[in-house]
């Protein structure tokens, strides 16, 4: 749903019906999960700030 790229140049993604909220390098290697944000179901906006 949302990108954001933040220090080191690494890129957060945030998956809308989910609420996860993950990390990966810019050639898309996957660094992990940062966190999950509790939402109801369907399509929402997940903001990264």
């Amino acid at each position: 749903m949302n990108v954001r790229c933040i220090e080191d140049k690494e890129i957060l993604v945030a998956e809308a019906s989910i609420g996860h909220i993950k990390r990966y390098t810019p050639t898309g290697e996957f660094l992990g999960l940062v966190g999950t944000a509790k939402i109801a179901g369907g399509c929402k906006h997940l903001a990264i700030a």
